[in-house]
């Protein structure tokens, strides 16, 4: 698995979509244990990862009602709407009209307060200072 640092905040941006198709390992047990750990899962980039191995919306859709259908509404804070919205960016043709740039957008959003949040933290984090 994957996290990133932001603020106050720990993520997780990979590795809980792999571990369900590779290793048959419930998202929503990943879900749960990552939520005791204080890692919060970014559904966005699960989502973009399935979408990288193929994964209709339909079947994400599924996936994440049938298993995560009583978090969805209480605990989990996930917008099926917002997920089919960055869904249908990846896919064409809206991806060759500027839904990859959106989709991009719209993980940033998700990470940063604001764009300046984000400038900073990539200075701050991957930038070498050269002066």
């Amino acid at each position: 698995m994957k996290t990133i640092n932001i603020g106050n905040r720990v993520i997780c941006i990979a590795g809980v979509a792999k571990l369900f198709y590779e290793g048959g390992f419930p998202i929503s047990m990943s879900v749960k244990e990552l939520s005791k750990e204080g890692v919060e899962v970014s559904f966005l980039h699960l989502v973009n990862e399935l979408w990288n191995n193929n994964w209709s919306w339909k079947a994400i859709e599924s996936k994440l009602k049938g298993e995560l259908s009583d978090d969805i509404d209480k605990a989990l804070d996930i917008d099926l709407e917002y997920l089919k919205t960055f869904y249908n960016c990846l896919e064409q043709p809206f991806r060759s009209k500027g839904g990859y740039e959106k989709s991009r957008e719209m993980l940033n959003e998700y990470l940063f307060t604001s764009k300046e949040h984000s400038i900073d933290f990539v200075r701050n984090n991957y930038v070498n200072d050269k002066g």
